[in-house]
């Protein structure tokens, strides 16, 4: 449940309706295609009977504004401490700017140490340290903001950890943990579009999903409807609420949407995700340059990775790192069988990016029983066999300042239901995940066979970074 004390939005907003900001951006070869929100199951409306209002949401980018909502307290993350950079001495010497520099994106940023002293300096003092920040971005997406801060602190983007990803264009504001960084390095940070800000010792990383959730400022624009309409609709939508969706950005922007690649993760099918992501659906044929059209055709009917890797555009950089990892395997004759080397390319790839896979894929699922759980009961009230959440977080041992965990959900019962003790806004759903508890009802049934017909195994649902003896490497 977001914040909307600020917010008015359109009730019954349609897949049709779009933002002038998005119709602004240059159309990808797959736009053509579409995903519409029923794709992802977001078809339930609270507001059914009510007119719908049409207006334009991010039109600017301060338009939405997002404050992560910290997991120990849920208090929001706001800018602190400003710690931008104080201008170098008139005397400084000036560094020279490389050609690696320059490719990266024209800026340098002028450190007191090379890399190289500044890598030995870490070293020696704790290589292994956390700091956590308050990251501010505006229309900056987090893994571009990270890969940025990363390239300004010579740390992997692996080393970086967050709660949760969020918004491109938008303003945003989120916790960090940076592994190997020092407080100083991270004072002198000058960025276009970045601030961090807040900084502290912490004793480890964040994990994804470890946020209380977001506060959202939205603001609508060009809402033509009388006062009294748009008096309604903020009243609906105080007193109903809405279906707290996974949004679109969840399903990703590619050519093959996320929660299909996490189908396949999830399954273990490490053929079918890489020739997901590298060959070309055939919807997409006459789409896409003619350049990429055939490098993506040569490697779906050869399955040759070196060939194919001096074919692909330079700007495919996912496609071009799995290729690379192929042909790495094929000179090291380590890896015989195609199953094998598939596993190979794709496990080489950050655990960030499979995890936003396999959480797209459970978001997707969450998305279903959402809209299965209000056409089956209805949103009046809880009914027995939800799930509701009734104690506070507490702190995990060992972790205290980074971890914390809530009390496990209590099921509704008919007493609960007889004397009103609870209201729909305290029902759950969970994402799906090796030891979660579902709803005891149609619900939960629907989550179970929907992993059965997807062939995922319930102990497979965890994408982890090691190889255990079983083989459930992730």
């Amino acid at each position: 449940r977001g914040s909307i004390g600020h917010c008015l939005v359109s009730l019954s907003r349609t897949a049709q309706t779009m933002s002038a900001a998005q119709q602004r951006r240059e159309r990808r070869p797959w736009d053509s295609v579409g995903i519409s929100e029923a794709d992802v199951r977001i078809c339930a409306r609270l507001s059914a009977p009510f007119a719908p209002l049409y207006g334009h949401l991010k039109y600017k980018c301060t338009d939405f504004v997002v404050n992560e909502l910290r997991g120990e307290d849920g208090a929001a993350v706001v800018l602190g401490e400003a710690t931008a950079a104080p201008p170098p001495p008139a005397d400084a010497p000036v560094q020279a700017a490389t050609a690696a520099d320059a490719l990266a994106g024209d800026r340098v940023h002028h450190l007191s140490e090379r890399r190289s002293e500044r890598k030995r300096a870490r070293g020696e003092a704790d290589t292994d340290g956390y700091v956590r920040f308050s990251l501010h971005k505006i229309r900056r997406g987090t893994l571009d903001a990270l890969s940025e801060l990363g390239k300004a602190l010579d740390l992997p983007q692996r080393d970086f950890s967050v709660c949760g990803i969020k918004d491109a264009f938008a303003v945003t504001t989120q916790d960090v943990v940076a592994r190997g960084a020092t407080l100083e390095e991270l004072r002198a940070l000058s960025l276009d579009d970045i601030k961090v800000a807040d900084l502290r010792i912490v004793d480890g990383p964040l994990r994804i999903g470890g946020a209380a959730g977001n506060a959202f400022c939205l603001r609508a624009r060009g809402m033509h409807a009388p006062a009294e309409q748009l008096e309604l609709a903020a009243e609906r939508l105080r007193t109903r609420g809405f279906v707290n969706y996974y949004g679109m950005q969840r399903f990703g922007t590619g050519a093959v949407r996320s929660h299909e690649l996490g189908r396949h993760l999830l399954r273990r099918d490490y053929a079918a995700l890489l020739e997901a992501i590298v060959c070309l659906p055939a919807v997409l044929a006459c789409a896409v340059p003619a350049e990429e059209r055939e490098a993506r055709d040569y490697f779906a009917a050869t399955h040759d990775a070196r060939v194919a890797l001096r074919r692909f555009p330079r700007k495919l950089h996912l496609e071009r790192a799995l290729l690379a990892r192929l042909v790495r395997d094929d000179e090291m004759e380590e890896v015989c069988d195609w199953p094998a080397r598939c596993r190979s390319a794709i496990l080489s790839l950050p655990l960030s990016r499979r995890k936003l896979w396999s959480n797209a894929y459970y978001s997707f699922l969450f998305n279903l029983c959402a809209t299965e759980r209000v056409a089956r009961f209805g949103w009046a009230a809880p009914v027995v066999g939800d799930l509701v959440l009734t104690g506070s977080l507490r702190p995990i041992a060992g972790r205290a300042t980074q971890r914390y965990r809530a009390d496990p959900p209590s099921v509704v019962t008919t007493e609960d239901v007889a004397i009103g003790r609870y209201t729909i806004g305290d029902v759950v759903l969970p994402l799906m995940g090796n030891k979660v508890e579902t709803p005891q009802h149609e619900i939960g049934m629907l989550a179970r066979s929907y992993l059965t017909y997807d062939d995922i195994l319930t102990h497979a649902l965890e994408v982890r970074n090691s190889v255990d003896p079983e083989g459930w490497e992730e």
